[in-house]
């Protein structure tokens, strides 16, 4: 980490004295930065970065649009990893604004700043605010991406999440089927999935008292294992079959 933010922030001086402390590569090494100590969670100093360079892009608003609500939103992710909920409620706040205000209204940044107010509201245990903000991101996704895409998908877990939490069993079983049908007409999960989704109807249904169901996923459950294990078998046969061939 050390030898890749001295290398940033010598960047960082050089574009200083070549262009001056307003031109825009010198907010971008700063976003830069401040994206370096995110990844290493250093949250307080992502914070300090993000908001030079916010600083500097807002110069130029117009034309920096992007940019700006970017960089508030990884602010808002710095300061929700510091549990520091209200601030990060007041970025993903501007930053939804500008994507809403935007010409182009990209709907799958906006989709994406409702998926951020779900985290948020869960950290804050506002747990109806979160479904709601979740709910809206699976809308928006669906219209702009397709049901079966991933985005889509692992939104559906987040609600999901939700649910469990708040001991909405039923909503939960709800929304896992919902899963379960879009991964198998778009054949686009694995077994580790299948696996995954049954194991949770499982402790859905036991949590919700029904023994038959809870013990039915159960099965499930069992057979997905046993049939990776047959297969992890073969493949490590079939492996040795053909350095012995050789």
């Amino acid at each position: 980490m050390e030898e890749a933010v001295a290398a940033q922030k010598k960047a960082l001086e050089i574009r200083k004295n070549q262009y001056g402390e307003d031109h825009l590569e010198v907010g971008l090494c700063y976003n830069s930065l401040g994206s370096l100590y995110f990844k290493f969670n250093k949250n307080s100093e992502a914070v300090e970065f993000f908001g030079k360079a916010l600083e500097n892009f807002k110069k130029d608003e117009s034309k920096n649009e992007f940019l700006i609500s970017q960089t508030l939103n990884h602010m808002g992710y710095s300061e929700l990893k510091m549990k520091n909920n209200d601030k990060a409620e007041e970025h993903f706040k501007k930053c939804l604004e500008i994507r809403l205000k935007n010409k182009d209204k990209d709907q799958v940044m906006i989709a994406r700043s409702h998926h951020d107010f779900g985290l948020l509201y869960t950290a804050k245990q506002e747990h109806e605010s979160a479904i709601n903000h979740h709910k809206k991101a699976i809308d928006i996704m669906k219209k702009a991406l397709g049901e079966n895409n991933e985005d889509v998908i692992a939104e559906y877990y987040s609600l999901k999440s939700c649910y469990e939490i708040m001991g909405e069993n039923e909503k939960a079983i709800e929304v896992l089927n919902t899963i379960l049908d879009l991964r198998v007409k778009g054949n686009t999960a694995n077994t580790d999935e299948y696996i995954g989704i049954y194991e949770n109807l499982a402790i859905c249904y036991g949590k919700l008292g029904n023994e038959d169901k809870m013990v039915e996923y159960d099965k499930k459950v069992e057979e997905l294992q046993e049939k990776l294990e047959k297969q992890d078998k073969f493949d490590k046969e079939e492996k040795v079959g053909k350095k012995e061939a050789k």
